[in-house]
């Protein structure tokens, strides 16, 4: 009777939803700080050229290009009052650039559609910093008194971005890559940009055109394939890297069946670069670049998958007859044991084995986004399976983690299934744990 009871108690609830946002926001902001602070560097280069000399000029507009950095880091990692307030006053020093200089040499020389790209270069980080500014304002205005349990109450950044330590991207096999990488977007990028000197009809300008960018899109998409092939084969055992890393491992459990199904759109960051912007990523590759800043991120292999070097958690390979040693050890050495829900016996043996070890403090729970029947059924299939004091009903459309602080069930729920609000439930997740 007691165990029934447990069951049905209502779980305490911690949304991260306006801290998602707010990061949303200000990574905005940041990046849109850093592009003016570049046009603002060789706005200074190029009108003091004449007047204090080049050298002069370039050291101030690389002194310029510094600060704007640097203001703009302040912002996101930390919500600095004093960065809030340069970026301010940066922004209206621009504002002024933009109205009294940049527009009206852009009229009067006579709008084409070039011009008004530059229009837009020179004027939409404005309005990106300024929505960054209000939400910070906003945010500081709304605070209430935080929780103990909640974390990212009180500090919201993201600091743990900045401080990564993952495996170097370098080997012999890189190295060729990346030298093939360069070769092969040097050469599209001459073949792209050197049109015809004239067009017969207008319907070959047209045709040329829609072709250059087709084939523009497809040169890049293949090379963002090539580039995460290349970090692919670069890919180093589980067992290399924590003997390299001093930190506490952070474990990945999760059904084999997940490796490659979950995939989803993530920005350029936690070691991403811009081109793998334009293709979907696992779910592991987000979770598990995220996570890499509480400890190197390990997990077991699937022994019967064709391709082993997959990105993500670092992995090592048991046979059938070693993995559940092997896993039992890497319980023993983990500060955090994150989990991607799922309705296979090879998961309820992982988590009925954390719990007799005296782990459950450990575990983090993550729905990841995929169909809510589909999430039911793992779900009902966990309730219904190992007793954790699992609440029979959760709404699993918001809900995107759950951990188990101090005997607690805390659901960590978001309003939307994308990158940011995976990281902030991830970081709100990890550091109830490690608490």
């Amino acid at each position: 009777m007691a165990e029934i009871v447990q069951a049905v108690l209502p779980a305490e609830e911690f949304d991260v939803s306006i801290v998602a946002c707010l990061r949303k926001r200000l990574g905005r902001a940041s990046a849109s700080l850093k592009l003016i602070g570049v046009l603002s560097a060789i706005y200074v280069l190029v009108y003091f050229d004449d007047y204090i000399g080049f050298g002069v000029a370039l050291l101030c507009s690389l002194l310029v290009l510094w600060c704007a950095f640097r203001i703009a880091n302040q912002l996101r990692r930390a919500g600095n009052t004093a960065a809030a307030v340069l970026a301010t006053v940066w922004w209206m020093v621009w504002t002024a650039v933009n109205l009294f200089d940049v527009l009206p040499k852009a009229f009067k020389d006579g709008m084409d559609f070039y011009s008004a790209i530059g229009c837009v270069i020179f004027a939409a980080p404005l309005y990106f910093l300024a929505h960054g500014l209000f939400a910070l304002q906003a945010y500081r205005a709304g605070q209430a008194s935080p929780s103990p349990l909640d974390p990212l109450a009180s500090k919201p950044w993201e600091t743990n971005v900045f401080s990564k330590r993952r495996p170097k991207f370098m080997n012999q096999a890189a190295v060729v890559y990346w030298f093939f990488l360069l070769g092969a977007g040097w050469g599209l990028h001459s073949a792209l940009n050197n049109p015809p000197s004239y067009f017969r009809s207008a319907a070959e300008r047209a045709g040329y055109n829609a072709f250059r960018t087709l084939t523009g899109l497809s040169a890049w998409l293949f090379l963002a394939w090539l580039y995460r092939l290349c970090r692919r084969n670069a890919m180093r055992p589980a067992s290399e890297i924590a003997a390299k890393d001093p930190r506490t491992i952070v474990l990945y459990v999760r059904s084999f069946q997940d490796d490659r199904g979950i995939k989803l759109y993530a920005r350029a960051t936690d070691g991403r670069i811009l081109l793998e912007r334009l293709v979907k990523i696992s779910f592991e590759e987000l979770v598990t670049d995220h996570l890499w800043s509480y400890g190197p991120v390990l997990a077991i292999g699937d022994p019967r998958a064709k391709k082993k070097a997959t990105l993500g958690a670092a992995r090592d390979y048991a046979t059938d007859a070693s993995w559940q040693e092997k896993a039992t050890d890497l319980m023993h050495r983990a500060s955090i044991i994150v989990m991607i829900a799922g309705a296979t016996s090879g998961l309820v043996w992982e988590i009925e084995t954390i719990l007799r070890l005296g782990f459950r403090s450990k575990i983090m729970l993550l729905f990841p986004p995929i169909a809510i029947e589909d999430l039911e059924r793992r779900w009902q299939f966990l309730v219904s399976n190992i007793f954790l004091d699992l609440p029979l009903e959760i709404d699993l459309l918001r809900t995107r983690a759950l951990v188990f602080p101090k005997g607690k069930v805390c659901l960590i729920t978001g309003d939307l299934r994308n990158d940011w609000t995976y990281e902030a439930a991830l970081d709100e997740a990890a550091l109830m744990i490690v608490s």
